[in-house]
């Protein structure tokens, strides 16, 4: 699990939890930590794959949401939207 990762699996909660965990850490302890933390109100689920449940954090989740909107709001502007060129500049190489 990396800090760009949109969405994690438990498996992957586990091997960063487990990594941070103080030397002599027990699985119990460790699967404690992973199960507190998939449970609340800081992930949500959203979806499953090939390695189970799919979870994304609701800071994660509320970016793409801002995203979606900005893009929605500008879909009838003329962002992105490129002229035909120059026939001077074409020619010039410029």
């Amino acid at each position: 699990m990396e800090y760009e990762d949109g969405t994690f699996d438990r498996r992957a909660v586990t091997r960063m939890v487990a990594h941070h965990c103080p030397l002599g850490a027990t699985i119990t302890a460790i699967e404690t930590r992973v199960d507190e933390f998939l449970a609340s109100d800081q992930v949500q689920p959203v979806g499953v794959a090939l390695t189970g449940v799919q979870y994304a954090t609701i800071e994660h989740l509320e970016l793409e949401r801002r995203v979606l909107d900005e893009i929605e709001a500008r879909r009838d502007g003329n962002y992105g939207i490129c002229g035909q060129p120059d026939d001077a500049i074409v020619e010039s190489g410029s």
